[in-house]
Protein backbone atom coordinates (compact mmCIF):
# COMPACT_ATOMS: atom_id res chain seq x y z
CA UNK A 1 0.00 0.00 0.00
CA UNK A 2 1.26 3.53 -1.11
CA UNK A 3 -0.40 7.08 -1.25
CA UNK A 4 1.79 10.28 -2.70
CA UNK A 5 1.34 13.70 -2.99
CA UNK A 6 5.02 14.30 -3.70
CA UNK A 7 4.33 14.64 -7.37
CA UNK A 8 0.95 13.57 -9.43
CA UNK A 9 -1.86 11.77 -6.79
CA UNK A 10 -0.58 7.85 -6.49
CA UNK A 11 -2.57 5.49 -5.20
CA UNK A 12 -1.44 1.59 -5.06
CA UNK A 13 -3.37 -0.50 -3.17
CA UNK A 14 -0.92 -3.44 -2.80
CA UNK A 15 -1.55 -4.89 -6.08
CA UNK A 16 -1.64 -2.18 -8.88
CA UNK A 17 -1.74 1.98 -9.20
CA UNK A 18 -5.37 3.35 -8.76
CA UNK A 19 -6.29 6.06 -11.13
CA UNK A 20 -8.20 8.82 -9.47
CA UNK A 21 -9.59 10.72 -12.22
CA UNK A 22 -12.02 12.96 -10.69
CA UNK A 23 -10.63 16.02 -9.89
CA UNK A 24 -12.60 16.84 -6.68
CA UNK A 25 -11.99 13.28 -5.98
CA UNK A 26 -8.34 13.83 -6.19
CA UNK A 27 -8.64 17.05 -3.82
CA UNK A 28 -10.30 15.19 -1.14
CA UNK A 29 -7.60 12.58 -1.62
CA UNK A 30 -4.71 14.98 -1.25
CA UNK A 31 -6.19 16.51 1.71
CA UNK A 32 -6.93 13.51 3.56
CA UNK A 33 -3.00 12.00 2.76
CA UNK A 34 -1.57 15.55 3.84
CA UNK A 35 -3.62 14.78 7.55
CA UNK A 36 -3.60 11.26 7.73
CA UNK A 37 -4.65 9.49 10.88
CA UNK A 38 -6.26 12.84 12.12
CA UNK A 39 -10.02 13.46 11.61
CA UNK A 40 -10.46 16.14 8.79
CA UNK A 41 -14.31 17.33 9.00
CA UNK A 42 -16.54 17.65 6.45
CA UNK A 43 -16.57 21.76 6.74
CA UNK A 44 -12.58 21.39 6.08
CA UNK A 45 -13.30 18.89 3.19
CA UNK A 46 -16.13 21.54 1.40
CA UNK A 47 -14.19 24.53 2.23
CA UNK A 48 -11.53 22.89 -0.61
CA UNK A 49 -13.53 20.94 -2.89
CA UNK A 50 -15.58 23.91 -3.41
CA UNK A 51 -13.68 27.35 -1.94
CA UNK A 52 -16.27 29.87 -1.58
CA UNK A 53 -19.44 28.83 -3.70
CA UNK A 54 -20.24 25.25 -2.27
CA UNK A 55 -23.89 23.87 -3.71
CA UNK A 56 -27.11 24.33 -1.33
CA UNK A 57 -26.89 20.17 -1.09
CA UNK A 58 -23.00 19.95 -0.49
CA UNK A 59 -23.23 17.18 2.46
CA UNK A 60 -24.86 14.64 0.07
CA UNK A 61 -22.69 15.74 -2.74
CA UNK A 62 -19.31 15.63 -0.73
CA UNK A 63 -20.69 11.69 0.64
CA UNK A 64 -21.19 10.65 -2.76
CA UNK A 65 -17.66 11.89 -3.79
CA UNK A 66 -16.08 10.02 -0.96
CA UNK A 67 -17.98 6.67 -1.73
CA UNK A 68 -16.51 6.80 -5.18
CA UNK A 69 -13.22 7.57 -4.31
CA UNK A 70 -13.09 4.60 -2.18
CA UNK A 71 -14.50 2.41 -5.10
CA UNK A 72 -12.04 4.35 -7.46
CA UNK A 73 -8.98 3.49 -4.55
CA UNK A 74 -9.46 -0.33 -4.72
CA UNK A 75 -7.87 -2.30 -1.92
CA UNK A 76 -7.21 1.08 -0.62
CA UNK A 77 -10.54 1.94 -0.03
CA UNK A 78 -10.81 0.14 3.11
CA UNK A 79 -7.86 2.58 4.61
CA UNK A 80 -10.58 5.63 4.19
CA UNK A 81 -12.57 5.81 7.08
CA UNK A 82 -15.64 7.34 8.23
CA UNK A 83 -15.28 9.21 12.04
CA UNK A 84 -17.65 12.14 13.58
CA UNK A 85 -16.93 14.93 12.53
CA UNK A 86 -15.17 13.96 8.85
CA UNK A 87 -13.04 11.30 7.89
CA UNK A 88 -9.76 9.46 8.34
CA UNK A 89 -6.84 7.94 6.01
CA UNK A 90 -5.30 5.52 8.39
CA UNK A 91 -1.70 4.54 6.77
CA UNK A 92 1.63 3.87 8.52
CA UNK A 93 3.59 7.02 7.78
CA UNK A 94 6.39 5.98 7.15
CA UNK A 95 6.05 2.58 5.11
CA UNK A 96 2.82 3.53 3.52
CA UNK A 97 3.26 7.56 2.31
CA UNK A 98 6.03 9.08 0.28
CA UNK A 99 5.37 12.30 2.70
CA UNK A 100 6.12 10.23 5.92
CA UNK A 101 9.15 8.45 4.02
CA UNK A 102 10.44 11.73 2.94
CA UNK A 103 9.84 13.14 6.52
CA UNK A 104 11.41 10.35 8.42
CA UNK A 105 14.48 10.28 5.81
CA UNK A 106 14.65 13.88 6.43
CA UNK A 107 15.12 13.59 10.36
CA UNK A 108 17.55 11.09 10.40
CA UNK A 109 19.65 12.55 7.30
CA UNK A 110 19.47 15.93 9.78
CA UNK A 111 20.75 13.76 12.38
CA UNK A 112 23.70 12.57 10.82
CA UNK A 113 24.27 16.37 9.28
CA UNK A 114 24.73 17.47 12.51
CA UNK A 115 27.20 14.83 13.36
CA UNK A 116 29.27 15.16 10.72
CA UNK A 117 28.50 11.77 9.19
CA UNK A 118 28.88 12.01 6.09
CA UNK A 119 28.53 8.87 4.26
CA UNK A 120 25.46 8.39 6.30
CA UNK A 121 23.73 11.51 5.50
CA UNK A 122 24.95 11.43 1.91
CA UNK A 123 22.72 7.95 1.78
CA UNK A 124 20.01 8.92 4.30
CA UNK A 125 19.91 12.36 1.94
CA UNK A 126 19.76 10.27 -1.40
CA UNK A 127 16.80 7.90 -0.25
CA UNK A 128 15.10 11.47 0.85
CA UNK A 129 15.02 13.05 -2.62
CA UNK A 130 14.15 9.99 -4.63
CA UNK A 131 11.00 10.51 -3.12
CA UNK A 132 9.90 12.91 -5.28
CA UNK A 133 8.41 12.48 -8.45
CA UNK A 134 8.01 16.10 -9.37
CA UNK A 135 5.95 18.93 -8.06
CA UNK A 136 4.17 18.16 -4.96
CA UNK A 137 0.09 18.13 -5.87
CA UNK A 138 0.76 19.01 -9.24
CA UNK A 139 -2.40 17.28 -10.45
CA UNK A 140 -4.48 18.38 -7.40
CA UNK A 141 -6.77 21.45 -8.45
CA UNK A 142 -7.04 23.50 -5.73
CA UNK A 143 -4.91 26.47 -4.76
CA UNK A 144 -5.62 26.60 -0.63
CA UNK A 145 -3.58 23.52 -0.59
CA UNK A 146 -1.07 24.40 -3.20
CA UNK A 147 -0.73 27.67 -0.80
CA UNK A 148 -0.38 25.88 2.12
CA UNK A 149 1.85 22.86 1.27
CA UNK A 150 3.77 23.52 -1.74
CA UNK A 151 6.03 26.38 -1.23
CA UNK A 152 7.28 24.67 2.32
CA UNK A 153 7.85 21.33 0.71
CA UNK A 154 10.16 22.87 -1.72
CA UNK A 155 12.00 25.04 0.46
CA UNK A 156 12.78 21.40 2.64
CA UNK A 157 13.58 20.11 -0.76
CA UNK A 158 16.19 22.69 -1.62
CA UNK A 159 17.44 22.73 1.72
CA UNK A 160 17.95 18.32 1.60
CA UNK A 161 19.45 18.77 -1.96
CA UNK A 162 22.03 21.86 -0.03
CA UNK A 163 23.13 19.03 2.41
CA UNK A 164 23.67 15.98 0.04
CA UNK A 165 26.12 18.71 -2.05
CA UNK A 166 27.57 19.37 1.56
CA UNK A 167 28.11 15.76 2.55
CA UNK A 168 29.48 14.90 -1.36
CA UNK A 169 31.78 18.30 -1.17
CA UNK A 170 33.13 16.94 2.59
CA UNK A 171 33.44 13.27 0.91
CA UNK A 172 36.19 15.16 -1.90
CA UNK A 173 33.27 14.26 -4.66
CA UNK A 174 33.62 17.56 -6.12
CA UNK A 175 34.40 16.89 -9.82
CA UNK A 176 31.09 16.39 -11.27
CA UNK A 177 29.28 18.78 -8.49
CA UNK A 178 29.63 21.93 -10.86
CA UNK A 179 27.92 20.48 -13.65
CA UNK A 180 25.14 19.95 -10.94
CA UNK A 181 25.04 23.26 -9.40
CA UNK A 182 25.56 25.65 -12.72
CA UNK A 183 21.55 24.63 -13.65
CA UNK A 184 20.36 24.64 -9.79
CA UNK A 185 22.13 28.56 -9.67
CA UNK A 186 20.41 29.08 -12.50
CA UNK A 187 16.86 28.19 -11.36
CA UNK A 188 17.59 29.60 -7.88
CA UNK A 189 19.96 32.54 -8.43
CA UNK A 190 19.74 34.35 -5.38
CA UNK A 191 20.10 31.00 -3.01
CA UNK A 192 23.62 31.82 -1.70
CA UNK A 193 23.94 28.35 -0.68
CA UNK A 194 24.45 27.00 -3.87
CA UNK A 195 27.09 29.63 -4.97
CA UNK A 196 29.23 29.14 -2.53
CA UNK A 197 28.89 25.52 -2.72
CA UNK A 198 30.04 26.00 -6.56
CA UNK A 199 32.61 28.45 -5.78
CA UNK A 200 34.37 25.60 -3.83
CA UNK A 201 33.95 22.77 -6.09
CA UNK A 202 35.39 25.04 -8.78
CA UNK A 203 38.29 26.30 -6.78
CA UNK A 204 39.35 22.05 -5.67
CA UNK A 205 39.08 21.61 -9.07
CA UNK A 206 41.64 24.51 -9.50
CA UNK A 207 39.35 27.04 -11.36
CA UNK A 208 39.84 30.03 -8.95
CA UNK A 209 38.94 32.93 -11.94
CA UNK A 210 35.83 30.49 -12.43
CA UNK A 211 34.53 30.88 -8.83
CA UNK A 212 35.79 34.22 -8.10
CA UNK A 213 33.68 34.97 -11.01
CA UNK A 214 30.59 32.89 -9.22
CA UNK A 215 31.06 35.78 -6.22
CA UNK A 216 30.80 38.42 -8.82
CA UNK A 217 27.79 37.29 -10.46
CA UNK A 218 25.38 36.11 -7.10
CA UNK A 219 26.88 39.61 -5.77
CA UNK A 220 25.58 41.57 -8.94
CA UNK A 221 22.21 40.42 -8.39
CA UNK A 222 21.96 40.37 -4.68
CA UNK A 223 22.62 43.71 -5.04
CA UNK A 224 20.69 44.76 -8.21
CA UNK A 225 17.44 43.16 -7.04
CA UNK A 226 17.81 43.02 -3.06
CA UNK A 227 19.69 46.22 -2.36
CA UNK A 228 21.83 43.90 -0.21
CA UNK A 229 25.68 42.44 -0.48
CA UNK A 230 26.34 38.89 0.14
CA UNK A 231 26.12 37.04 3.37
CA UNK A 232 29.15 36.13 6.01
CA UNK A 233 29.26 32.67 4.22
CA UNK A 234 29.65 33.48 1.31
CA UNK A 235 31.84 36.37 1.28
CA UNK A 236 34.00 34.29 3.83
CA UNK A 237 34.48 31.32 0.87
CA UNK A 238 35.50 34.61 -1.35
CA UNK A 239 37.94 35.19 0.82
CA UNK A 240 39.43 31.79 1.09
CA UNK A 241 39.34 31.38 -2.34
CA UNK A 242 41.40 34.86 -2.76
CA UNK A 243 43.69 33.80 -0.54
CA UNK A 244 44.26 30.37 -1.75
CA UNK A 245 42.99 28.50 1.04
CA UNK A 246 41.77 24.89 2.12
CA UNK A 247 37.71 25.65 1.62
CA UNK A 248 36.63 22.76 2.91
CA UNK A 249 35.07 24.07 5.93
CA UNK A 250 33.53 27.08 4.64
CA UNK A 251 30.04 25.86 3.51
CA UNK A 252 28.50 27.09 7.02
CA UNK A 253 25.57 26.09 9.52
CA UNK A 254 25.64 22.53 7.94
CA UNK A 255 22.09 21.91 9.24
CA UNK A 256 20.68 25.09 9.25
Amino acid sequence: MMFGILGQLLVNDGTDHRSIPAPKQRIILAALILNANRITSVEDLAALVWEDSRPGSWQAALHNYIARLRRAMGGAGQRLVTHSPGYVLELAPETESDLGIFASLSHRARAAVETRSWQEAGALLRSALEMWRGTPLVDVPCEALHREWVPALTEHRLKLLEWRIESDLWLRQETYLVAELRPLIAAHPLRERFSCQLMIALSRSGRQAEALAVYQDVRHKLVAELGIEPGPELQSTHRRVLAGEPTHESAGDHAS
